[in-house]
Parts: C-alpha cells; structure tokens; sequence
C-alpha cells in the first residue's frame, strides 16, 4: 500500500471519531 493511501484511510478514521464524538455530546 502506498502512503497516500494510508493517509486517506487514517483521515475517513478520524473524520468518523469526530462524528461519532459530535454525537456523543
């Protein structure tokens, strides 16, 4: 796999916890 694509997937990981957090709330 390459870095970019790492990248992505870390940042569609993150973007997920912060919703889920943003619901939490």
């Amino acid at each position: 796999m390459s870095k970019r694509n790492t990248q992505k997937i870390e940042r569609k990981h993150l973007t997920m916890r912060t919703r889920i957090k943003r619901l939490a709330i």
